[in-house]
């Protein structure tokens, strides 16, 4: 009797254990045909054709996200995530210099060197939240990237106004900004980073990260990324400011920052941003303005967006500017069809040559 009693409590200790542990599997698959034209500054355009593109609303990708509870509060929490082109089956992201995306694979016939595919490219970190709040360390988001993300009216879609121009995702002929959150020059997700999250207070929040480049030589500084990132989420009000500054090893200090908001009217939310970048001998600034509207099963998003780029010395300057739309059906709460559209024009500095980039694509997105 005894041990039939000592066997039913191990099985009811075990079973309390499984049940304070939470494992989830998740992602997202996204296809999108996309027709695209672009000009260089002074060239012929460029008519590739259809494409199917592995990334219109969102990166496709998978996930293995969970916690353990550990008492009084605390929990210790996980996030594996891993991009992947579903045209293709291949992987989205990609090694190289710490905190750098390279962007889409090219690997060399070993599958090594700075372009090896990796498993988990989007997200990978571990750590603990809590009434402290959260504390994380590995490859994640950081302030920027956070605050950039709630700021585009198209959701930082890849068809987004705000995305492209403050991205410099352009046309040889294009200057790009001094601070970018992706693409030439800027983060996006960062290596080795630690980050602490505080607790909401009163719709009060706060980001500060810290990513060492682990480089440090006899003769160079390791390169490092120190940022903050302030927010308030109230009702209808949402506002965000952060911070970035990126060391590299060799080379000026880049600077960035970036200030807006939004405010839900229930029949539409605008929003309204700004930012500056710094990268030494070239100084940037960039504004967009955006506009959700929710009808029915349909979402309509617009987007525009400017940045003029030029020497701190007072030189020659390039301006960009381009225009972003979508129109989202939501089929059920899991999946959407979608159709969306960019044009994206500007110059390199001290050029009166326009390089432009024009896209239209269809397509699909399903979460699981």
């Amino acid at each position: 009797m005894k041990k039939t009693l000592v066997a039913l409590a191990a099985l009811a200790t075990v079973g309390a254990a499984f049940a304070q542990s939470s494992v989830t599997l998740y992602g997202k698959i996204d296809w999108e045909v996309v027709s695209k034209r672009s000009h260089a500054a002074g060239a012929a355009t460029v008519n590739p054709g259809l494409q199917v593109n592995s990334a219109g609303l969102s990166g496709s990708r998978w996930g293995l996200k969970g916690s353990e509870d550990l008492g009084g509060g605390t929990a210790a929490i996980f996030d594996l995530q891993g991009g992947f082109t579903v045209d293709d089956g291949g992987t989205a992201q990609c090694g190289g210099a710490s905190f750098v995306n390279l962007g889409a694979c090219r690997t060399n016939a070993a599958g090594t060197g700075v372009n090896a595919p990796r498993i988990f490219g989007r997200q990978a970190y571990a750590g603990f939240k809590g009434g402290f709040g959260q504390f994380t360390v590995g490859r994640q988001y950081g302030p920027y990237d956070n605050a950039f993300g709630q700021l585009d009216g198209q959701g930082y879609t890849s068809n987004s106004a705000m995305g492209s121009v403050w991205n410099g995702y352009a046309v040889p002929g294009q200057t790009a900004p001094a601070h970018t959150d992706a693409g030439g020059g800027g983060t996006g997700r960062i290596d080795n980073q630690l980050t602490y999250f505080t607790p909401a207070m009163g719709g009060f929040n706060a980001q500060v990260s810290y990513a060492p480049g682990e480089n440090k030589t006899a003769l160079l500084r390791a390169s490092r990324i120190g940022s903050i990132g302030l927010g308030y989420g109230n009702g209808p009000i949402n506002v965000q400011w952060a911070y970035e500054s990126q060391k590299p090893q060799v080379g000026s200090t880049v600077t960035g920052w970036i200030l807006g908001g939004s405010y839900d009217l229930g029949v539409a939310r605008p929003y309204l941003a700004y930012g500056r970048g710094d990268a030494g001998t070239v100084e940037d600034r960039k504004w967009s303005i955006g506009v959700a509207a929710p009808v029915g099963p349909v979402t309509l998003s617009l987007g525009y967006a400017q940045a003029k780029t030029k020497a701190t010395s007072g030189a020659a300057s390039s301006d960009t500017h381009g225009v972003g739309g979508q129109v989202v059906y939501s089929l059920s709460k899991r999946t959407n069809v979608y159709a969306e559209f960019m044009s994206n024009t500007g110059n390199a500095a001290g050029s009166n040559v326009d390089a432009k980039n024009r896209q239209f694509g269809v397509g699909m997105r399903h979460d699981f």
